[in-house]
């Protein structure tokens, strides 16, 4: 009965060790190499960008650094995710932090070109450059991750998010009851301010003409001297304007071919 134990314990070994190892071509990765997270925190970005990664089979990640060497934050992404993927698939988006700069780029690759463009990676950046102010990475990264998940979508349904086609901001319900309440006010401000107009006994005069004496005011001299002009120019703008449509790209050092967008916060 030992023998027996021995020899299936045996052949169990032998089956996982000729077994394939099963590697996914699409990573999902939070590297905070900033340690701007908490443990729990992490996790809870890092589960985000994996159901992102796995349900569009797409690269979605997020690093953050102290330092990008002698790189722009731009350059210095193109170059972190050039070596990161391995030769394997390249469609995917990258946000860089570099906390000590305030910089950051978020960086998209292959068919993720398309899929963000300009005018939608200008959307992502207004919702969550707030709360990286503020410090709360926790709160940026995981809108990040719910952004790239609704923007493949969008994408793969042959809607990417552009021009007059762009996500919808969430209802506030304290803002729509102050703007409520300002109207009614102003409304019931506009009646009792007529009300009070009846009450007056003396009418607004619109000129002059009952307070002067006719006839007793001569002019002898006249003449047009010219004082000053104002002139306003405003630069055209060309088809390569950023949020013209579609999304502009660049070529990294890495060589490849990539869009993107960045700022500082």
């Amino acid at each position: 009965m030992k023998l027996k134990s021995l020899i299936l314990t045996g052949l169990a070994v032998l089956t996982l060790a000729a077994a394939p190892l099963q590697v996914s071509a699409y990573h999902s990765v939070l590297a905070d190499d900033a340690n701007l997270l908490d443990t729990s925190a992490a996790e809870k970005v890092d589960d985000a960008l994996a159901d992102a990664a796995k349900d569009h089979e797409c690269d979605v990640m997020i690093h953050t650094t102290k330092d990008t060497g002698n790189y722009s934050v731009r350059d210095y992404a193109d170059l972190y995710y050039e070596e990161y993927h391995n030769d394997m698939e390249e469609d995917g988006i990258i946000l860089v932090v570099d906390i000590t700069t305030r910089d950051y780029y978020i960086l998209t690759s292959g068919l993720c070109i398309r899929a963000f463009t300009d005018m939608g990676l200008d959307y992502i950046e207004s919702a969550i450059v707030p709360d990286m102010q503020e410090n709360d990475f926790e709160t940026a990264f995981v809108e990040f991750a719910g952004f790239c998940d609704d923007y493949l979508k969008q994408a793969e349904a042959g809607k990417p998010y552009d021009g007059d086609h762009m996500p919808k901001k969430p209802y506030n319900v304290g803002l729509s009851l102050l703007i409520s309440l300002l109207v009614g006010s102003a409304s019931g401000g506009v009646g009792i301010a007529g009300l009070f107009a009846n009450l007056k006994s003396v009418k607004k005069q619109e000129g002059a003409a009952d307070y002067t004496k006719a006839n007793s005011f001569k002019v002898e001299t006249s003449s047009d001297v010219f004082l000053y002009k104002n002139v306003t120019r405003m630069e055209k703008e060309d088809d390569s304007t950023r949020g013209a449509g579609g999304s502009s790209t660049f070529t990294g050092p890495s060589g490849s071919t990539r869009g993107g967008s960045g700022g500082s916060f």
